[in-house]
């Protein structure tokens, strides 16, 4: 009976000790969230002066001529995306130089005007792409497929870059840039004599296909019309000779489904012909406008700097005070117990 009786008081006791911590800790934050309003109104007319400061600032440094953006979308022909990638890169690491030479003679500086700020290029990820591209009895395929849920830059790698036909580039330019900015990028792309010479082989090989496949049709045509005429009018004026078309095409089903994925075929490879005249298409119709950011609100961002510095600074010189005032303590202590030694 004792056993217990202790036993519960101590569990009201750990209770009571949980109790008391949980109210300690509720009364030390509204007590911090005290000292923190009570700062804030001491540092009234402080804290206003900060803000007519740096609004005043923010002002008068406000950028009247600020960066433009747009987003180009764009079609890679030829698996050519690996290469367009690194044209891309170049250009960049030359903007980060400000390799005005280079850049003056590709279009993208005249005048003391960096008419490009930054690139970036994305692949617009298309799961049906990779599937096309990769065998059917390909086992890895499943198992990237899986990784790829885990790992959100899995499908966007260099490993998956050549597979996807839509990329989208990120162009940030000088408040002075304009659609010629945009031409000049689009030149830069395609200025590749052996993509330019790829692209016309792919041209040519296009053609080929579409129309050895017309032919083919036309072929079938003609089958289709001799096997749907009267028997009589095939006989007429022979020797009572029957048709070995007549007699022979017992799967015409067959060639009507040739027929139809022909015709299917060269609708595509037509879409594609088409798309051909370049290595890199536009697609859209970018327009370059402001870049907005609240960075770009310096009447406003300014203030905030300044009151955040204030605080910064407020805490730093409470603690070292606080520091300062734990050691004379301590110096005190040490003071007193060497005097009741001696």
């Amino acid at each position: 009976m004792s056993s217990n009786t202790s036993k519960n008081n101590s569990e009201e006791l750990d209770l009571n000790l949980i109790i008391d911590k949980i109210k300690g800790m509720y009364h030390s934050g509204l007590i911090s969230l005290y000292r923190i309003f009570n700062f804030f109104v001491k540092s009234w007319i402080v804290l206003l002066v900060l803000i007519i400061v740096g609004a005043t600032l923010g002002f008068f440094n406000t950028n009247d001529n600020p960066a433009r953006e747009t987003k180009l979308y764009v079609r890679i022909n030829g698996n050519s995306g690996a290469i367009v990638y690194d044209a891309l890169n170049q250009l960049q690491f030359k903007i980060q130089e400000k390799d005005s030479v280079l850049l003056e003679k590709k279009g993208f500086f005249k005048n003391s005007v960096y008419y490009i700020h930054s690139l970036e290029i994305e692949p617009l990820v298309n799961i049906l792409e990779i599937i096309d591209a990769t065998e059917s009895n390909n086992r890895n395929l499943e198992t990237v497929m899986d990784q790829a849920q885990y790992e959100d830059e899995l499908l966007t790698s260099e490993v998956f870059i050549p597979q996807y036909t839509y990329h989208k580039i990120t162009l940030v330019g000088n408040y002075w840039s304009s659609q010629k900015t945009i031409d000049a990028l689009m030149l830069y792309l395609n200025d590749n004599p052996v993509l330019m010479k790829q692209t016309d082989l792919i041209k040519e090989s296009l053609a080929f296909r579409i129309a050895r496949n017309f032919e083919s049709i036309s072929y079938m045509d003609s089958i289709f019309d001799t096997y749907g005429r009267p028997i009589s009018e095939l006989t007429k004026g022979t020797a009572s000779e029957i048709s070995m078309v007549d007699i022979n095409v017992t799967n015409i089903h067959m060639l009507f489904d040739q027929k139809a994925l022909l015709m299917e075929q060269n609708e595509k490879l037509q879409l594609l012909l088409l798309n051909q005249d370049k290595t890199v298409s536009l697609i859209n119709k970018p327009m370059l406008s402001v870049k907005k950011s609240i960075l770009d609100v310096k009447m406003v961002t300014y203030p905030i700097l300044l009151i955040v510095l204030f605080v910064m600074l407020s805490m730093m010189r409470y603690y070292f005070q606080k520091a300062k005032n734990l050691s004379d303590q301590r110096n005190i202590l040490n003071t007193d117990s060497t005097d009741n030694v001696n």
